[in-house]
């Protein structure tokens, strides 16, 4: 308190010496565009947003399929062709459409499909473990929180760097304009 009023108090009687010396708002706009804490927070807010991004990526639709074949001198021993989309949602279910071909000499009774080839549809649900709450949920939503958690660090370490920074700005205003107070006074 004591300091600021004399700063206040040499400042305005001496108009005319701060004409050679750094001005605040630049000195403050250059802490906050290329401190190191700045950018290392401002790094941090966007490596939580990369992993939110990276979060939602598990409700994007995904093409899912598998070919496989068996030869044998010229026979086609079997040939499974199975192809979809599956669409995992935001409540938990996941949607799959999609065909299957099969053919071949020697298939399963169980995989007999008609020579055209079976189209199908369906989705899939947990029934008590992960109906109302799963890992793909719980991740997007830690993921959320760490960004909004990154943010308020940002803001808190930027806020006080400030603070400290401006109280160094004026330490070496101070010191600079006794320095060349006295130097006049010579």
């Amino acid at each position: 308190m004591r300091l600021n009023i004399v700063i206040l108090i040499f400042l305005l009687s001496c108009k005319g010496l701060f004409a050679d010396t750094l001005l605040f708002d630049a000195y403050m706009k250059m802490v906050q565009e290329h401190h190191p804490l700045i950018v290392n927070t401002t790094l941090s807010v966007e490596q939580a947003k990369g992993l939110l991004l990276e979060q939602r990526g598990a409700f994007d639709p995904k093409l899912v399929g598998g070919l496989d074949q068996k030869y044998f001198k010229d026979k086609t021993y079997f040939s499974h062709l199975n192809a979809g989309v599956k669409i995992p949602t935001w409540f938990g279910v996941d949607l799959l459409t999609g065909y299957e071909n099969n053919r071949g000499l020697f298939l399963n009774d169980e995989q007999n499909v008609p020579m055209q080839g079976l189209w199908f549809a369906g989705f899939s649900a947990q029934i008590g473990n992960g109906l109302f709450y799963d890992k793909r949920r719980a991740s997007l939503q830690k993921a959320k929180f760490q960004v909004k958690a990154e943010a308020i660090n940002q803001e808190f370490e930027k806020r006080a760097l400030l603070i400290l920074a401006a109280k160094a700005y004026f330490d070496w205003a101070y010191a600079q304009q006794v320095t060349t107070l006295y130097e006049r006074s010579y």
